[in-house]
């Protein structure tokens, strides 16, 4: 499936139709229950459309349907809500045809039925449904799957002025979909829907500016998208943009009391990384005094507001007392909610904690699923200590060709302790057969670099001796010549979790 079709969402009643004035000159019977709706009075609303409806009128039809999809002033019944929806398409209005089939599509085996709803609105020239059209094509949800004709359904929405539809055939132009790529056209896509006032678009253009994808950075233009999306719409994505272009210096001297600024106006509009980029600000004492216990509130903001990084940090200071008293409970809590969201770096360290007892009863079995979740999200430290498991048999059959992929993984990028433990098991034939000048090869990165931890370096100093004593000079200069093809060496890690930084 093509991953960039916009979220199809159903009209709902306080968006279409039900403005007193223009529903009075629709139908001047229906005028009181779209009052009442608009005044919250969802049951006197009900009362009216559903006379309204029993009379055969399209758009009472559709708005009892709304009613009955969201359960305001009457018990919520999809399958009602499709009833009236079916009886207000099948006079042709065109919203109904578009609500029933975005509700019948939401059922695999109702699929095709959905589409062909929606092909009839859109074949009817209502823009909405021409541009679910084109998702459905890209998608091949009740259709087959076809870009032509998704493109072409989506250029007939942007021909009838649909934004949405512009800023879509910008990102199918862009990533070269049923077309070759054009960045310089997708641009202009993306300049018409913004400059039309669309936020997605003003949104993109400040990222795209900013981290110069498919060109170099524009900061002044980056900030310039940025600014006329909080001006225009008040958006926190918007606001944090601005606040993250000061907090780093790009496009001017790094001012942190202008980014802090930034970020409370982000957090005034409910973004929750505005909220925990305040924690951070507040914790380190950037732009402000430090202040660990106003930290922790932000960072508990976050993370009540769902955001995963925020919930790790809220369950680092609870484990050290940082801003609040220290509560271990409250400290697992948070952090196994931060794994269950996904955040690889929590998920590695849940593992760390049932293989050491810290908080929790031992349990190397728990241990090494949570590793082999965080592996699975490429958190390079997970592979190491997943590695480990294998190769000990601790929490896992022992298995050491699996042990010798995974320290392979996190050493092709750039864990050094991964890489020692790798060439001791590529040396030994632990998991294969043994190759002491692939071994000798994989260690020389470690010699050779002046910015490798002392540790690990010593770790390795033994095993490197080892292996050279075995080799001839022919063989020493083969693992020289395999180094620089073959293992890059970059970063150096020990396989400890680490706090994400910065928020």
């Amino acid at each position: 499936m093509i991953s960039i079709t916009l979220q199809m969402k159903a009209l709902v009643a306080a968006a279409f139709l039900l403005v007193p004035d223009e529903a009075a000159e629709l139908d001047p019977a229906l005028k009181p229950g779209f009052e009442a709706f608009q005044a919250g009075r969802f049951d006197e609303a009900a009362r009216v459309f559903a006379v309204g409806a029993q009379a055969g009128k399209e758009a009472a039809q559709f708005a009892l349907g709304i009613l009955y999809q969201e359960g305001k002033g009457v018990e919520r019944s999809l399958d009602t809500a499709l009833l009236w929806y079916q009886k207000g398409a099948e006079q042709g209005h065109l919203p109904s045809a578009y609500n029933l089939a975005l509700l019948l599509l939401e059922d695999p085996s109702m699929e095709e039925k959905g589409a062909r709803w929606m092909l009839r609105a859109a074949d009817a020239g209502w823009e909405k449904a021409q541009l679910a059209m084109g998702d459905l094509y890209l998608d091949g949800r009740g259709v087959g799957q076809n870009v032509r004709e998704g493109t072409q359904w989506i250029r007939k929405a942007h021909d009838a002025g649909m934004v949405e539809a512009t800023f879509k055939l910008g990102m199918l132009c862009e990533r070269g979909i049923g077309q070759e790529a054009d960045p310089k056209r997708a641009l202009a896509y993306f300049e018409e829907a913004a400059n039309a006032g669309y936020l997605p678009a003003m949104l993109y253009l400040g990222a795209k500016w900013r981290t110069g994808a498919g060109g170099p950075p524009d900061y002044a233009k980056a900030r310039e998208w940025y600014r006329k999306a909080a001006a225009d719409h008040q958006s926190g994505a918007g606001q944090l943009g601005i606040g993250e272009m000061c907090e780093q210096g790009l496009g001017a001297e790094a001012a942190p009391e202008e980014a802090l600024e930034w970020y409370r106006k982000a957090a005034e509009s409910g973004e929750p990384l505005a909220w925990n980029k305040l924690g951070f600000f507040y914790e380190k004492g950037i732009g402000v005094k430090a202040d660990s216990a106003r930290a922790c509130e932000y960072y508990r903001k976050a993370a009540e507001a769902g955001l995963t990084v925020a919930m790790f940090n809220l369950s680092v200071f609870y484990d050290h007392g940082t801003g609040v008293e220290v509560n271990p409970v409250k400290a697992i809590q948070w952090l196994q909610k931060a794994g269950n969201g996904g955040l690889a770096v929590a998920q590695n360290e849940m593992g760390l904690r049932y293989l050491s007892g810290r908080g929790l009863q031992r349990d190397p079995v728990a241990a090494s699923a949570w590793f082999q979740r965080a592996a699975e999200e490429g958190f390079e430290n997970a592979y190491v200590n997943l590695g480990l498991m294998y190769q000990g048999g601790i929490g896992v059959r022992r298995n050491l060709s699996a042990a010798a992929d995974l320290m392979a993984r996190a050493a092709a990028g750039g864990n050094a302790f991964a890489r020692v433990k790798l060439a001791e098991m590529v040396y030994r034939g632990w998991g294969a057969e043994a190759e002491p000048v692939k071994a000798y090869a994989i260690l020389l990165g470690i010699e050779e670099r002046t910015d490798v931890d002392e540790n690990i370096r010593e770790l390795a100093a033994p095993i490197s001796a080892e292996i050279r004593l075995r080799l001839s000079e022919k063989e020493i200069a083969e693992a020289k010549r395999l180094s620089k093809e073959d293992f890059e060496f970059g970063r150096t890690e020990s396989p400890e979790g680490k706090r994400p930084a910065g928020g």
